[in-house]
């Protein structure tokens, strides 16, 4: 995993906000999947339940929701029982 990755997975936004803000400039790709798992970072914050990153990189970047796999992270949240970033989903469907 790259240092963005990780960062999104453990809920350093401050970190995140950097690596997003600065991405031209430190060639950073924000869609770039892990070799592990092919998951970008912003499904390492869902997973991880980090829903506060998740909010400010679809707020601040063209994310990417599919995994290497085919899943939507959606799909890939309900399989992990990740309940936070399911019930903000499902409330930001019903709006």
């Amino acid at each position: 995993m790259t240092p963005f990755h990780l960062s999104c997975a453990y809920g350093h936004i401050k970190i995140v906000e950097i690596f997003v803000k600065n991405s031209v400039i430190l060639n950073i790709d924000l869609n770039s999947v892990t070799y592990t798992c092919g998951w970008t970072g912003f499904h390492c914050a869902c997973q991880n339940g980090q829903l506060k990153i998740a909010e400010f990189l679809m707020e601040n970047s063209d994310i990417f929701d599919i995994d290497v796999t085919g899943f939507i992270l959606l799909e890939t949240s309900v399989i992990a029982k990740n309940s936070t970033y399911v019930a903000s989903s499902v409330a930001e469907s019903a709006d």
